[in-house]
């Protein structure tokens, strides 16, 4: 498990600068248990998310496929590939 966002592999060959950067201009969310963060199918919000604290669960089809929690991150291929999302992640507990 990742101990704070600088041991993220996606920052792994990046200065701490640049890291610094990305973490000032990013926006914080919160999301309370039982709400949906991404919907299957849904077009691309244009986001990525890490998250901060606490957990949600991704599922596909209804069917819980994974478990993610702090300094986890997830992102669609919506994002990358102007795909619909390809599964829903809900916040399990409150969630930043």
């Amino acid at each position: 498990m990742n101990n704070t966002i600088y041991d993220l592999k996606i920052f792994a060959d990046l200065e701490k600068e640049v890291i610094d950067d990305i973490i000032k201009h990013a926006k914080v969310e919160y999301y309370q248990a039982g709400e949906i963060i991404i919907l299957q199918n849904d077009e691309s919000n244009g986001k990525w998310y890490i998250i901060k604290s606490w957990e949600v669960k991704v599922e596909i089809n209804s069917m819980q496929v994974a478990l993610l929690w702090i300094w986890d991150i997830f992102w669609e291929i919506a994002l990358l590939n102007d795909e619909p999302r390809s599964a829903t992640v809900i916040a399990l507990t409150d969630v930043e």
